[in-house]
């Protein structure tokens, strides 16, 4: 399975029986490694968090809010499919919020 930064997968949320979104931050080199059963996400939930949250736009192929402080491994084979890719602002300014919550410049 191709795997895109910034893409928007429907994803097995097995140990809670059903199914979520989550949007990839790995890089795209990463995510193709032949090494890669594991990627970066960030879950895309109905309400803002405490911090570090980014609120999805209406032209993003799902709605909710992106909790840039919650970065998980998932693996690969938990993603069922890909439902579209973010826009290129709101996938800016997760990637800023992430840096903030990093402490990064």
């Amino acid at each position: 399975m191709d795997v895109t930064r910034g893409a928007v997968y429907e994803i097995d949320l097995a140990s809670r029986k059903g199914t979520g979104h989550v949007v990839i931050i790995s890089s795209d080199a990463h995510n193709a490694a032949p090494y890669a059963n594991r990627v970066l996400a960030l879950p895309i939930v109905g309400k803002p968090g405490p911090a570090f949250s980014v609120q999805l736009r209406e032209v993003d192929p799902v709605t909710g809010w992106v909790h840039a402080g919650d970065p998980v491994p998932v693996r690969v084979n938990q993603l069922l499919k890909q439902v579209g890719m973010l826009v290129g602002a709101t996938f800016a300014e997760i990637i800023e919020m992430v840096r903030d919550f990093l402490g990064l410049p």
